[in-house]
């Protein structure tokens, strides 16, 4: 019986170990699935143009990423962005241009297969911390583009991409300024074009402040924000103590690295508090931001760079379509610091979010590839596919109406003095909206149903008159129309800065 039994024993010692690897094999395919596998949760206004736009983005409507199994989280995302060798054939041709103080922009020129007509659409790429066209998502994103068709240009942040510093001045996340030169040149040479532009990490925090500033005045068709930090202040705050500080101190690392490469040409900075040697010491980037970055660029405390420079603060502004996509597992980007409530507000933002993808990482697959790409261009293609109008921000609302109450013909036909009236109450009704606005953003909604009213009530009015002007026709009452022309013009300039 002894030998039969060890002869079973015997016999199903394979079985038993092919069934105990594939039960393990299912328990963690099963914990794989539910805690790892993300699908992707888009949010946005359900109008026309984002429904249209996003019909014809798979990977964001009917994607789900896939983690590559042995990166099943933000930290293992994160750190094999650092190890991933990325596209290598991208290459450049560099243009530098010139910023208004005096400072330089190296602009890359990605060489594609051929020519390219005028009207092929162009994709601006922007990249982050110390980055530059030589990082891996830069090269893997601008690949897949030219792929696609389109022409591709890196724009380099300043002493960036070993770029030389021409100027006592480097660059930070406020640096919109910049990358308005460049877009304005890269329109300039490309004027038939459709330009669209992704940012990331600090480059996508730039991007969206740029956007916001600039609202349907910007040529750019669509934009990308990829692993926005959005709350710079909040971020700062998170990054100390994830994974040790592991990631704040190799950040600070490279920063040192950057100022210590450019360290003839920012040596004026010293006139106006930068100790470079206390620079060198730091381990932080807020010490970094503290000592150099807020002085450099004349912020009272590096907390008032952070909570001014943020990009969230300009999200409402914002007036072509934008999508921002960012990993909630994201350790340097944190989901504490993604504007959800700003994005949702904005007609023109689709806020997509993955459960895993670390920063700048959605790695996919057992040979690992960036899954970030398909979604990002997916998303510009249909963006730059749709021409309509941009939705109009409330400051170009305001701006509109009064444009409209000031040119538009007074086909009236009873009293002068009616209009005269009804225009010397708009001024008093502007001038006491305007004392509060700066205090509460609301009057601001008050100021546009006024003018609304009062816009109504002149065309209601029917007088004919010799003048298509109306501030000529106040002339004529007694009323400085020429002077209310002047105070209409200089309430929508500062309507504007409020807003």
């Amino acid at each position: 019986q002894s030998t039969w039994g060890n002869r079973l024993i015997r016999t199903m010692e394979p079985v038993f170990c092919v069934g105990l690897c594939c039960a393990v094999f299912v328990l963690l395919a099963a914990l794989y699935c539910w805690l790892v596998v993300s699908p992707v949760r888009t949010h946005f206004q359900p109008n026309e143009r984002n429904i249209n736009i996003l019909q014809n983005c798979p990977s964001l409507t009917k994607g789900v990423f896939w983690p590559s199994f042995f990166l099943f989280n933000g930290h293992l995302q994160t750190v094999y962005t650092t190890l991933y060798a990325g596209n290598k054939d991208a290459q450049y041709e560099r243009e530098v241009i010139k910023a208004r103080d005096g400072g330089s922009i190296a602009i890359d020129w990605a060489l594609g297969l051929g020519t390219y007509p005028p009207h092929t659409q162009t994709l601006i790429v922007i990249h982050g911390l110390t980055g530059g066209s030589h990082e891996n998502y830069v090269r893997d994103v601008v690949s897949e583009a030219l792929g696609l068709g389109y022409r591709c240009v890196v724009v380099n942040s300043r002493g960036c991409a070993d770029s030389d510093l021409t100027s006592p001045s480097i660059y930070c996340g406020a640096s919109s300024d910049d990358l308005r030169t460049a877009v304005t040149y890269i329109r300039s040479q490309l004027p038939e074009a459709p330009l669209v532009a992704v940012g990331f990490s600090l480059g996508a925090n730039i991007l969206v402040k740029y956007l916001g500033e600039e609202g349907s005045r910007t040529p750019l068709k669509g934009a990308v924000s990829v692993s926005n930090p959005f709350d710079l202040l909040e971020c700062s705050r998170k990054i100390a103590s994830a994974l040790f500080g592991i990631y704040d101190r190799k950040m600070a690392e490279n920063l040192i690295r950057l100022v210590k490469k450019h360290e003839k040409s920012l040596q004026p900075l010293e006139s106006k508090g930068v100790s470079l040697s206390s620079v060198y010491s730091a381990v932080r980037v807020r010490e970094i931001d503290d000592r150099l970055t807020r002085r450099a660029f004349g912020y009272a405390t590096v907390d008032s760079y952070y909570r001014q420079a943020s990009s969230v603060n300009f999200l409402k502004g914002i007036a072509v379509p934008l999508l921002c996509l960012n990993a909630l597992d994201d350790p340097i980007c944190t989901a504490s610091g993604i504007g959800f409530d700003e994005c949702l507000l904005n007609p023109n933002i689709i806020l997509a979010l993955t459960k895993v993808g670390g920063h700048v990482g959605w790695f996919s697959g057992l040979i690992p590839r960036q899954w970030l790409h398909a979604p990002c261009l997916q998303f510009l293609t249909a963006a730059t596919a749709l021409q309509g109008n941009p939705s109009p921000t409330s400051t170009e609302l305001v701006e509109r109406i009064m444009h409209e109450s000031m040119n538009q013909e007074l086909q009236t036909e009873t009293d002068v003095a009616v209009t005269a009236a009804i225009s010397s109450d708009l001024i008093q009704e502007v001038d006491r909206i305007l004392g509060h606005a700066r205090e509460n953003e609301q009057h601001l909604n008050r100021l546009e149903a006024s003018l609304n009213s009062i816009h109504e009530e002149s065309m209601a009015a029917k007088v004919k008159t010799p003048t298509s002007d109306p501030f000529d026709l106040l002339h004529t009452t007694g009323i400085d129309g020429y002077s209310i022309r002047k105070r209409l013009q200089r309430l929508c300039q500062e309507v504007n800065n409020i807003c």
